[in-house]
């Protein structure tokens, strides 16, 4: 995992990155970024605001932030980052902010491309003519298509505080068990 950091001293107004920070932004390590230069790689819109609005609540209100944002590198690529800020104050004011900077692109793509992999089987699974269940290995519903709601009368709902044994006959759901189990 990529994982630089930063510190941004309030007193002097300076920004420091750890190379592995500078290798995200694809920048080499003599740029002296600014925290406007800084903010300015967060992709225009939603990105940007939210690091200004939490950068400036964690330097004037001791406020530390948490956020998964999109940035534009020096190469126009857009990449999925982790900033993590930590406020430190000196008699309640803040003086200094020290975060973790994490490229966590790949995982965040990954997460939608499941997201959507699931989805898409959903839409299919919902769109089957035939009867499809999911149990537990007790038979314990856990969810049902809309042709299963058809079939066996209940809706998903009512589906899921029952067993298959409550709803088909015993001699088939000892088969269906045993197929499962095997």
């Amino acid at each position: 995992a990529k994982v630089g950091g930063w510190e941004y001293d309030v007193l002097n107004d300076e920004l420091r990155w750890t190379q592995v920070t500078y290798d995200i932004h694809e920048l080499s390590g003599d740029f002296v970024p600014t925290p406007g230069q800084g903010i300015s790689f967060y992709k225009e819109g939603e990105s940007r605001e939210k690091i200004s609005r939490v950068f400036t609540a964690a330097v004037q209100e001791g406020k530390p932030f948490d956020e998964e944002l999109i940035i534009l590198t020096t190469t126009g690529k857009e990449k999925w980052v982790r900033a993590i800020a930590e406020p430190v104050l000196d008699n309640g004011k803040c003086i200094k902010v020290t975060g973790v900077f994490q490229d966590i692109d790949d995982q965040k793509k990954a997460r939608e491309a499941l997201k959507t992999s699931e989805q898409t089987l959903k839409t299919y699974i919902d769109a089957s003519p035939l009867g499809i269940f999911v149990a537990d290995l007790k038979g314990q519903y856990l969810d049902a298509n809309k042709a299963g709601e058809i079939l066996t009368g209940y809706s998903c709902h009512d589906l899921l505080s029952l067993t298959i044994a409550d709803v088909f006959d015993q001699k088939h759901v000892e088969k269906g068990l045993s197929i499962v189990q095997s």
